[in-house]
């Protein structure tokens, strides 16, 4: 069996609550205790649905402000080690210690081997 939204039990909820009148609820003593229980849990959904809507906004604007600080902080460390590179010297190996490559010199291209270039050849003269 399906479930009903949310939105859709509390209107039916506020509908029915509403239809009752005083008199009604004044005649009909069970009625008046299961009224007064009706209008308790109408108002504890909607407090409870205020809080949920809190709790999230907060949990928005708390994710915003670490994502903002993440970017600060990567452009802090960047300059940081920038900073050392520049301190102790591109090439130093004490920059293993926080994590950045040391300058070690550049690869060097692969020279074309003879195998790979196909060998001219020569044009065989007819008349020679």
């Amino acid at each position: 069996m399906p479930r009903k939204r949310i939105a859709v039990t509390q209107g039916s909820w506020r509908m029915f609550a509403d239809a009752f009148t005083p008199e009604l609820t004044e005649s009909h003593v069970y009625m008046k205790s299961s009224y007064a229980k009706l209008r308790h849990f109408i108002e504890g959904v909607e407090r409870l649905g205020h809080e949920r809507d809190s709790y999230n906004a907060r949990k928005l604007e708390a994710t915003r402000k670490r994502n903002e600080m993440i970017v600060a902080g990567n452009r802090l460390v960047a300059a940081m080690q920038l900073a050392l590179k520049d301190h102790l010297g591109s090439d130093n190996e004490q920059l293993t210690a926080f994590g950045i490559k040391p300058f070690r010199g550049r690869k060097r291209a692969k020279k074309e081997t003879d195998a790979e270039t196909p060998p001219q050849e020569t044009a065989a003269d007819p008349a020679t």
